[in-house]
């Protein structure tokens, strides 16, 4: 693996593949060490933004190929979820949102709870696709 590159898997945009990405990061979060709190929060916003990727993008089509990552910078846990299917929301700046609420009266409920969770998210739109990233402090860094 590349430094700072702690897992890089691809999965089948089929969402029984979900399970596996799901079940890589339980065991990466074993491997560093994350308290419950910090691995559960990352657990739920990385398997809801595969799962955004496999409905939205590519509108629950198999055949199509999700990439996740999962690298440290720093203090900080960076997670990438990378589609190449349809446009799935409007690029979004890094949003602060750790410890924030979430209004769940409208559509869009998947990225409230990812932003809810993380402490920092972009979506961005490119020709070759469509990638979320997430950020959240590892344990003993600046944002403890």
């Amino acid at each position: 693996m590349n430094a700072g590159l702690l897992l890089e898997l691809q999965i089948d945009s089929d969402l029984r593949q979900v399970a596996d990405a799901c079940r890589a990061w339980q065991r990466l979060a074993g491997q560093l060490g994350l308290g419950e709190e910090a691995a559960g929060a990352v657990e739920l916003a990385l398997c809801e933004a595969v799962n955004n990727a496999i409905i939205h993008a590519h509108g629950q089509r198999a055949g199509y190929t999700v990439r996740i990552t999962v690298r440290q910078d720093d203090d900080w846990l960076i997670v990438r979820i990378h589609d190449e299917g349809e446009a799935t929301g409007p690029d979004l700046p890094p949003v602060e949102a750790s410890g924030g609420t979430v209004d769940l009266d409208e559509g869009g409920r998947g990225l409230r709870i990812i932003q809810a969770l993380m402490w920092q998210v972009c979506y961005l739109r490119r020709p070759e696709g469509n990638t979320l990233e997430m950020r959240y402090p590892l344990p003993g860094g600046t944002e403890d």
